[in-house]
């Protein structure tokens, strides 16, 4: 994130050591420890615009001038180059291997330990409920493809899930059979916690557009693909009708009927396909990327990522055999694969030096010839993304930016077809495409709309000219790219398609259906309706294109998750709905809890930022009577990133512990739209400063206006994207909290965002602008939280966090920021921590006991500095 100087990659010769010695460490905090000293080289800097090449930063290490703009920017570079200070710059080691670096990080984990060691006992008591409040041993709902039901299964004392299927009962394999879809519709935050499908949408731009910062604020292990990982399975056609519900109810019954243990299977013929637990012996790490089932059901093309860092292996293996049958040690490649016509090819992604998936590769299965190189997307700003149509008879290949798509398709009917382009990509024009009955389903800003429009036109090659809006059975535009309603997704099954996206700020699912299954003609839509003021609701794993019911999944803040099989043609039914899983979570009393949605009016205003807050029963009398209660504040506001008011079983060990939790649903996410995320009223590029203003405005009115809590007993958090919200934040108003948890933050905005070596870097600049260029670099100076610490400020404590492999927010980022929260900050500040996991990346430990225990790391940190829970110290 720096220009390279000599001691740029940790050589430090004639350099003093990086650290100064801990204290020993004790049990008492009244010996408090010394934090690590690092080194500050107050000469060093970062040079932003124009480079000569003589200019320290022109070239990477290897020798390749650097760009310094997009190539499509008509923006002036600095001209002469501006300095940025960048005194803890030489902790930035590209290889993970500099001794002096490696070093501190070690000792700021010491650091952190020995302050935070009398928090043993509440950290065990904190996991320990969080493990009592799951169902160790547990599975997904079993989803029909093919000849088979696939669902995922947990075990206790399993830290990973194991991939399973069963038979079809016999009643209903031969209605569904053919019955395929190579890639899920599950488009629900929620859904994919449980999804039994891959969760990699029919759409073509699935696994577009990751960032350096573009993480939500679920700490679900996350794979290098786009979505969480899962399986799905590839059979022929979908034109035969699916299953009756008689048929259908045999299985559901059964696997409702499991009996809970280990050994029984969830449904008879069990087969695990793939064990991720056997995967991950031996390894610190492992995160299934995606997991496809063949047309034949006879062969499991994976990916898994064994760092952190989302550079996946590819494998393919026999599944009756249970032998690896295709995998080539030296292919390094993005997390997304997708299987061909038939067993003989996959098609998967390669990234370039910065991480960025960028070419897409054909490979016969079991041949020595070299994979195919279909397609090589070179603009940097741009990421490849690969899906499948949900009818199987297309692949597409997506390029696209934060604000311009291209999509490409594969006629997979036909073997000698060739890569055509659906529509060519136009300034500043979004779209994703499905295929249903020879129609392109589009949804796109194209015109400038502030949301994004339904349209469809024939599915033919260079369509743009054809695209019409889509409407319903009385003419109307059903999505027309207004401001009160707005699509994000969209699955079509033989005779529906059913649509996501927002409405009243809240996510919604729409059904569309057909006069037939071969036209377009829509003769009924219809707005599924929830009965809470405040839920999150998408869609589940659905794998059959040709079903007669599709799965949503839906919770709330105090409404656990379920799963529930919505009849197509009569969606409007509640009788006709049937629960087909619900999360089971041991000692849950909702009673005792209660929640709210509401809304905070900005400080210029003239906006309302919605907010969810959720607490216990007994905590709300107590402010209602004037007693301020510990209070919690939750936010991220990036990439049009929603946070949903769902169901979080782990925030309980806070509400039960007397705390408030608030989501603050502010400008840069997408709540409201992509009017929230985009400019001029929204929080992105010269718009930025309102994610952090709204943030602060909702904390304020927690103090002043709600009176539900005080400074004293005020934490926050973000992770990612998010830690820059809090990093901000803390800046504009350092004495509105107490604590806060900054999870793998982006702190160092402007340093990272000038130099193009980085990951993901150039694809960030259409997110927030580009600081090498005089437009954008002193508003970015302006809010990058390393260079707005207030010299002699009061601090709240602060824990950050980070993964040594993370590719997204390079571990540096928290290592220099916390350095310099110290060196500035007044003395009578709370204390900064640091906790790197070195062998992680941006989405924690894969693990799931690794990851709960992190969590009741990062908890107890709160709540020992809010002063809370003292008996359970080890004081």
């Amino acid at each position: 994130m720096t220009a390279a100087t000599p001691s740029q990659n940790g050589d430090a010769a004639g350099v003093a050591t990086a650290t100064a010695t801990t204290a020993k460490a004790t049990n008492s905090k009244s010996a408090m420890p010394t934090p690590p000293i690092p080194r500050r080289e107050e000469d060093r800097y970062v040079l932003a615009g124009k480079l000569a090449p003589t200019d320290v930063g022109y070239a990477d290490s290897k020798g390749k001038p650097l760009v310094r703009q997009s190539d499509s920017s008509t923006e002036t570079l600095l001209d002469p180059p501006i300095k940025v200070p960048d005194p803890y710059g030489w902790m930035r080691d590209e290889d993970r291997s500099v001794p002096e670096v490696l070093d501190h990080l070690r000792a700021e984990n010491a650091y952190t330990e020995q302050l935070t060691s009398h928090l043993d006992g509440l950290r065990t008591d904190l996991y320990e409920e969080m493990l009592a409040g799951i169902k160790e041993t547990d599975h997904t709902v079993p989803t029909p493809q093919g000849d088979y039901l696939y669902y995922t299964r947990t075990f206790e004392g399993k830290s990973y899930k194991s991939f399973c299927r069963a038979p079809l009962p016999s009643s209903s394999s031969s209605s569904s059979s053919s019955s395929s879809s190579s890639s899920s519709s599950s488009s629900s935050s929620s859904s994919s916690s449980s999804s039994s499908s891959s969760s990699s949408s029919s759409s073509s731009s699935s696994s577009s557009s990751s960032s350096s910062s573009s993480s939500s604020s679920s700490s679900s292990s996350s794979s290098s693909s786009s979505s969480s990982s899962s399986s799905s399975s590839s059979s022929s056609s979908s034109s035969s009708s699916s299953s009756s519900s008689s048929s259908s109810s045999s299985w559901i019954e059964q696997a409702k009927s499991w009996d809970g243990t280990k050994e029984s299977p969830i449904l008879p013929g069990e087969v695990a396909y793939l064990d991720v637990n056997e995967l991950a012996d031996g390894k610190s790490y492992c995160s299934t990327g995606q997991v496809r089932t063949s047309p034949t059901s006879n062969l499991l093309a994976y990916t898994v990522d064994f760092t952190g860092d989302e550079v996946c292996g590819l494998y393919v293996k026999d599944i009756n055999s249970g032998a690896v049958v295709d995998h080539d040690d030296k292919l390094e490649c993005y997390g997304a694969v997708q299987w061909g016509a038939d067993d003989g090819t996959v098609f998967y992604l390669k990234m370039d030096e910065q991480k960025r998936p960028y070419q897409l590769y054909r490979r016969t299965i079991g041949s020595d010839a070299p994979d195919e190189l279909l397609y090589q997307e070179d603009d940097e700003l741009y990421w490849v993304g690969l899906s499948k149509s949900f009818d199987d008879k297309y692949i597409f290949v997506s390029s696209r930016s934060k604000e311009t798509a291209e999509v490409h398709f594969l006629d997979l009917t036909d073997p000698n077809a060739a890569l055509q382009c659906v529509a060519k990509r136009r300034k500043k024009v979004l779209y994703s495409v499905r295929h249903r009955a020879g129609y392109w389903y589009i949804t796109s800003n194209v015109e400038g709309t502030p949301n994004m429009r339904l349209m469809v036109s024939a599915a033919v090659p260079n369509s743009e000219d054809q695209w019409t809006d889509m409407v319903d059975q009385n003419g109307n535009v059903m999505f027309n790219g207004g401001y009160e309603r707005s699509i994000s997704g969209m699955t079509s099954f033989a005779s529906h398609s059913v649509a996501t996206g927002r409405e009243g700020g809240l996510p919604q699912v729409w059904i569309i259906s057909y006069g037939s299954t071969d036209t377009l003609d829509v003769d009924g839509f219809v707005q599924l309706k929830f009965d809470e003021d405040a839920y999150d609701v998408g869609l589940g794993s659905n794998l059959n294109c040709a079903a007669d019911s599709v799965v949503i999944a839906y919770d709330s803040l105090v409404t656990p998750l379920s799963y529930i099989s919505v009849p197509l043609k009569s969606p409007t039914d509640l009788a006709a709905r049937t629960v087909l899983k619900e999360q089971e979570v041991p000692g849950y009393d909702r009673t005792k809890y209660g929640c709210e949605r509401t809304t905070v009016r900005s400080r210029d205003g003239s906006t309302d930022i919605p907010v969810s807050i959720v607490y216990r029963s007994d905590v709300m009398a107590k402010v209602k009577s004037g007693e301020p209660q510990p209070t919690h504040l939750y936010g991220y506001g990036s990439y049009g990133a929603c946070m949903e008011a769902s169901f979080r079983g782990t925030r309980r060990t806070l509400l039960d512990r007397g705390m408030i939790y608030v989501i603050a649903h502010v400008r840069g996410g997408g709540e409201m739209g992509r009017q929230w995320y985009e400019e001029p009223n929204g929080a992105k590029y010269l718009c930025k400063k309102n994610t952090f203003n709204d943030f602060v405005d909702v904390a304020n009115w927690l103090v002043d206006d709600r009176k539900f809590t005080s400074p004293e007993q005020l934490s926050c958090e973000g992770r990612s994207a998010g830690g820059l919200l809090i990093g901000q934040s803390i800046n504009e108003a350092s004495e509105l909290f107490k604590v806060a948890l900054l999870g793998v933050p982006f702190v160092d905005v402007v340093c990272t965002m000038i130099d193009a070596s980085i990951p993901l870097t150039v694809v960030e600049w259409e997110e927030w602008g580009n600081p090498n260029e005089e437009k954008y670099h002193q508003y970015m100076m302006e809010y990058s939280p390393i260079n707005n610490i207030k010299e002699g400020a009061k601090y709240p404590s602060c824990l950050l966090t980070g993964g040594l492999h993370d590719p997204r927010v390079q571990y540096w980022e928290p290592a220099k920021h916390a350095a310099e929260l110290r060196y500035k900050s007044s003395t009578e500040s709370g204390p900064t921590c640091i906790k790197i996991d070195m062998t992680a990346g941006h989405f924690s430990a894969s693990d799931r006991y690794k990851y709960l225990k992190e969590l009741a790391f990062d908890y107890a940190f709160v709540l020992d500095q809010l002063g809370i829970a003292k008996e359970e110290t080890n004081e």
